[in-house]
């Protein structure tokens, strides 16, 4: 290996695992200077190195991308994270943090210096004056590379929705590519479901989970669900044939699910993209155990590469800033 030039070594470096590259790099000096651009490439950060000194100390390490979900920061180490003050090597930066722990304000999208992939569950609350703010910042800007649709649906409060229009999603569609949607961030209603069919369609290669988001209120302790449309299996016949890349369904964002049993299982079918399949045993109106055994079967045996899950409301959860939801895989 002495005897390889750096470029045959940096090549035979890249084909091997991660495992393999982090056990290469203790044999000798040359094998860690060859090592540490990929092993300090992509670091996921872990919970006892987020803070501010701590990325000073990683400052002269290759870092080209981090995510802030791996961070505890303020508003000011946001700011320097992503205007690439604290980090030299930054090319890309993940804002995929949720809002509940951490505040980024929409206003300092203006400060972004490298390439950023956005997760919309990284803001805290988006009044229309906010979009607009991010729509011109999307616009003039060709830094954010990718567009994540994700940001949960209450307020941290009062509980008030804060879903996305229809239109908001076709304004932005035209400045970003957006790579993921989840139909619960929508108000999607029985009046402009089909216009949301038809402009989901027309955003390539964009992944659509259909998940109505569940919680529980702090106060009457009830369940609920955020999104109050249902898809019906018109609608999933409308998604497939516009080959919409459904990769996630969960059975509580279905309307029907007894009465067109039949039907519905084999539209299941027809979804080439399917990820996952999370079925919902909180709401026995939607899904029964008879139901549920020749749909898991259905999965188990023709699809073998998706994912099974169960929904059970049980007294555990996720402690979330006024509240508290129950969705568990």
């Amino acid at each position: 290996m002495d005897i390889l030039p750096n470029e045959i070594l940096s090549t035979i470096i890249n084909m091997l695992s991660f495992e393999d590259v982090k056990k290469l790099n203790r044999c000798s000096k040359r094998m860690y200077s060859s090592c540490l651009p990929i092993i300090w490439n992509k670091p996921r950060l872990p919970k006892e190195c987020h803070g501010l000194y701590s990325l000073q100390q990683l400052s002269h390490l290759p870092i080209r991308e981090i995510h802030t979900v791996d961070l505890s920061y303020s508003i000011d180490l946001s700011a320097e994270v992503i205007s690439n003050e604290l980090l030299p090597h930054l090319r890309l930066v993940y804002i995929d943090h949720y809002a509940c722990k951490k505040t980024f304000d929409v206003k300092m999208m203006e400060e972004i210096k490298v390439s950023a992939i956005l997760h919309t569950r990284a803001f805290k609350a988006m009044t229309e004056d906010d979009f607009n703010i991010l729509l011109k910042c999307v616009e003039s800007s060709n830094l954010i590379k990718e567009l994540i649709i994700d940001h949960d649906c209450v307020e941290f409060r009062n509980e008030r929705p804060k879903q996305w229009d229809i239109d908001w999603l076709r304004k932005i569609a035209g400045f970003v590519k957006i790579t993921e949607i989840r139909t619960y961030c929508f108000k999607i209603t029985k009046e402009n479901v089909q216009r949301f069919i038809q402009l989901v369609a027309t955003l390539k290669q964009c992944r659509l989970v259909l998940h109505n988001r569940q919680f529980q209120s702090p106060d009457s302790k009830k369940t609920f669900y955020v999104n109050v449309y249902d898809f019906t299996v018109e609608d999933l016949k409308a998604l497939v044939k516009k080959d919409v890349k459904i990769v996630e369904i969960s059975t509580n964002a279905l309307r029907n699910l007894k009465e067109n049993f039949k039907e519905m299982k084999r539209t299941l079918k027809k979804m080439i993209y399917l990820e996952k399949v999370n079925f919902d045993l909180d709401c026995p109106k939607l899904i029964t155990p008879e139901m549920l055994k020749p749909l898991q079967a259905l999965f188990r045996k023709k699809r073998k590469g998706v994912k099974i899950t169960n929904t059970i409301q049980e007294k555990m959860y996720t402690s979330w800033k006024g509240g508290r939801y129950l969705t568990l895989d």
